[in-house]
């Protein structure tokens, strides 16, 4: 592999829900069997999961409201 890009669009068009839209694109010399099983680790990975889970904010910082 000599290179990955991926592409992340946020779709706001409804007001109770986020939905990032991604693509990953994979550059170099790779077979369909390994194209295939980094697509399925990128689909599985701890960012997607973590977006995945219901989402709050805490702010910690001092004095904050």
């Amino acid at each position: 592999m000599t290179g990955v890009t991926t592409r992340v669009t946020l779709d706001r068009s409804r007001p109770e829900e986020a939905v990032f839209a991604y693509r990953v694109e994979l550059e170099g010399d790779l077979t369909e069997a390994q194209r295939r099983q980094l697509l399925e680790a990128s689909a599985e990975g701890a960012v997607r999961q973590a977006l995945s889970r219901k989402i709050s904010f805490k702010n910690e910082a001092a004095g904050a409201v």
